[in-house]
């Protein structure tokens, strides 16, 4: 009988896991801090956040968004921020564009990306309205909102003069105002 080597067996080490680096463990605690206060924005307003709370319902110590974002103004304008250009992706990235210079059908897809009635958005939609609204006294936010607005008038410009092109709507109408 042959003889049987017996190799003696050496510890499967398994793959070390690499932890997060500090800059992936700071993302994560402004992405969760954000929609924390965008969650309270939408329940309750924006003159009810706190930077102390969004710490807390980010699941951090009431301290750290003060220790990220500085103040809660700056919180405000990092909040304006992210839901202009949430909404500006949503706009870029879903039949608005596709419908750009498509007429009314163009125009119809941009007002529903507007009004975005998913109801797993309602949070942010309800959020973005309550920035919308606080741009009006608040000049840390105002030019996230300006911009945004100058670019979406100019967009249901662009499909308004493109239904009138079509036909389908009166060639009498002026499309900068009616975007406004």
């Amino acid at each position: 009988m042959p003889s049987e080597s017996h190799a003696v067996a050496r510890p499967v080490r398994p793959a070390r896991v690499q932890g997060r680096t500090q800059a992936q463990r700071r993302a994560e605690a402004e992405r969760r801090i954000l929609q924390a206060a965008i969650t309270i924005i939408a329940e309750r307003g924006i003159d009810q956040l706190t930077l102390a709370e969004a710490g807390e319902v980010a699941g951090y110590s009431r301290a750290l968004p003060a220790h990220y974002f500085g103040s809660r103004e700056a919180l405000l304008v990092a909040v304006a921020n992210h839901l202009v250009d949430s909404y500006r992706r949503r706009m870029h990235a879903g039949p608005p564009l596709a419908g750009a210079g498509r007429g009314l059908e163009g125009l119809i897809a941009a007002i529903a990306t507007y009004l975005d009635d998913n109801p797993q958005s309602l949070t942010r939609l309800r959020a973005f309205h309550e920035v919308l609204n606080a741009a009006l006294n608040r000049p840390s936010i105002a030019p996230f909102i300006a911009q945004l607005d100058r670019e979406s008038a100019d967009g249901f410009a662009r499909n308004i003069r493109s239904a009138i092109r079509r036909g389908e709507i009166r060639p009498d109408v002026d499309p900068r105002p009616r975007a406004c």
